[in-house]
């Protein structure tokens, strides 16, 4: 499934496994230590037990935008046929 959102008035697609629907979550920060957890807002424990990533997704644009990486191939859509390469 594709997630398109606004965020800071541009358009974002996220290639997704599956859209679960509203979900009231209670927020965890990530333990600090190995790795970056740029991009990320925290994590929440899923219904079904597993855990589940939260995106921050103005930090995931930020990163586009500063080429410190493409979370995972992440492209902005244009807004109309203008914007369009």
């Amino acid at each position: 499934a594709v997630l398109v959102t606004d965020t800071h008035g541009r358009r974002f697609a996220l290639l997704v496994d599956a859209l679960l629907g509203p979900q009231q979550a209670m927020v965890q920060s990530l333990p600090s230590g190995r790795g970056s957890r740029q991009g990320f807002a925290g994590a929440t424990i899923l219904p079904d037990g597993r855990v589940g990533l939260i995106l921050n997704l103005a930090s995931v644009l930020a990163l586009r935008d500063a080429g410190t990486g493409t979370a995972g191939g992440a492209h902005t859509a244009p807004r109309n046929d203008r914007d369009r390469p």
